[in-house]
């Protein structure tokens, strides 16, 4: 190895060290803070594209659901129950195409008569 190429190296390496001390001081309160030129630049992030919503999905007001009205679901719920007394939870959600926790709020606010 050329001894001029490793003297150049390590003085590369000696001038990053001194600012990366002075930056660690900056840090401490001891010393002026100043950001260094070797710093790791971060490639800027591409900016996100908004996610298109078809209007399908997105909410509307009166708080109507992709199923329907609002309480429909309840219904459907009280209903398949009187079909299905011993149902449970995940049986009531795939037999209504919904979510288990869904049928699982539904049967407690029924259970507690709030209809």
């Amino acid at each position: 190895m050329n001894l001029q190429a490793t003297l150049d190296e390590l003085r590369a390496q000696r001038d990053k060290i001194d600012q990366a001390i002075l930056i660690l001081e900056g840090l401490n309160g001891s010393g002026p803070r100043t950001a260094p030129s070797f710093a790791f630049k971060r490639t800027p992030k591409a900016a996100k594209k908004p996610r298109r919503v078809s209007n399908a999905l997105r909410p509307t007001s009166g708080r109507t659901g992709a199923k329907g009205k609002r309480g429909e679901t309840r219904g459907r719920v009280e209903t398949y129950l009187k079909d299905h007394p011993k149902a449970t939870q995940g049986e009531i959600g795939r037999a209504l195409g919904i979510s288990q926790a869904t049928a699982g709020y539904h049967l407690t606010q029924i259970r507690k008569g709030r209809t």
